[in-house]
């Protein structure tokens, strides 16, 4: 098992884009974030692919800049947790192929103009 030590690198830029694109929303539920801790709809920025899904697999390299984080509820991110995140929101969400299509999307466009 490979050892991961994350690099948490998101500043204020990044959040302000990830949460341009997800219209200030949940990239899950749709629900509309906000900045204030410690309610469901706080923003927080979560870990798409969880650090001990990236742990199990040794040749998946991702790590805790944005190019693996995503706009989420802190509702969401705490029932996601380290479930892989197609499973959890395809058992979750009647949309569940528009939602990850959205997110992969957006980690397409972040590829496309080297934002990571």
């Amino acid at each position: 098992m490979k050892k991961f030590i994350e690099e948490t690198n998101i500043g204020e830029g990044d959040k302000l884009i990830a949460l341009h694109h997800f219209n200030n929303c949940c990239c899950y539920c749709g629900v509309n974030l906000t900045r204030q801790s410690g309610s469901d709809n706080s923003l927080e920025m979560d870990h798409y692919i969880s650090l001990s899904e990236q742990d199990i697999d040794e040749y998946l390299i991702l790590d805790g800049t944005i190019s693996n984080r995503v706009p989420a509820c802190r509702k969401c991110n705490r029932e996601k947790s380290n479930i892989n995140p197609e499973v959890w929101i395809r058992r979750k969400f009647n949309n569940a192929d528009e939602i990850i299509e959205q997110i992969e999307f957006y980690f397409s466009l972040q590829k496309e103009y080297n934002f990571v």
